[in-house]
């Protein structure tokens, strides 16, 4: 699904940067998702090993997000996660040919987030205002979720949009909306795997390219 959403706002100035956004939205039937969400899990103990650097800013300073710029998901050999990439990059394509943007070299890093009890992702953006020409696709993919959703507010920082975490649905959005979650609640865990697709390498950083954080989409 495709969608434009717009949105009325008192705040908004002649000259103001709240305008209409897009919204892609698919879910995967193909995927196990329980395979996955194990796979994840186990790979987390390994990822945990390394130092944690930057969390993006989502408050998640000790888990597997700190480490985000160290590793690619699509890296590791595991054939859930091929079935994963694949349906990324069907998405990929399908999104490029509502909007007639031609294919060509993407390049995407992608990572995973867990949270457990009493956790949740705080506000951030991955792109700012300032950079925000750089920015292509930016998305999360659920896997295992308890009742949890995604806040997205417009460029501006005001509320627009509240989508429920549903495993199995992928939505790509753009990466300068300031987006959140709710309080992970359960004795379960919460994963989304997430994403930044570049369209030319040239936007990627050259560090994450050398160490194979970035790579090629298709």
């Amino acid at each position: 699904m495709f969608e434009i959403i717009d949105f009325p706002s008192k705040w908004k100035s002649p000259l103001g940067l709240n305008k209409a956004i897009w919204l892609w939205k698919n879910k995967s039937e193909s995927i196990d998702l329980i395979s996955v969400k194990d796979f994840l899990l186990e790979k987390e103990k390994e990822l945990l090993k390394l130092p944690p650097e930057h969390d993006g800013l989502t408050n998640l300073p000790k888990g597997v997000t700190s480490r985000s710029n160290q590793f690619n998901l699509f890296n590791f050999e595991n054939v859930e996660i091929k079935k994963i990439k694949t349906f990324i990059q069907e998405n990929v394509e399908d999104l490029c040919k509502r909007l007639n943007i031609p294919i060509q070299d993407f390049y995407i890093m992608c990572w995973y987030n867990v949270l457990r009890e009493g956790e949740k992702i705080s506000k951030h953006r991955h792109y700012t205002v300032l950079n925000g020409e750089e920015s292509f696709i930016s998305g999360h993919l659920c896997i295992a979720a308890n009742n949890t959703s995604t806040y997205y507010n417009s460029i501006c920082d005001q509320p627009i949009l509240v989508i429920k975490n549903e495993p199995g649905v992928l939505n790509f959005f753009p990466g300068y909306l300031p987006h959140f979650t709710d309080e992970h609640k359960g004795d379960d865990v919460r994963i989304t795997i997430a994403m930044d697709i570049y369209h030319d390498k040239f936007f990627a950083n050259p560090l994450y390219v050398d160490k194979k954080v970035v790579i090629p989409l298709f």
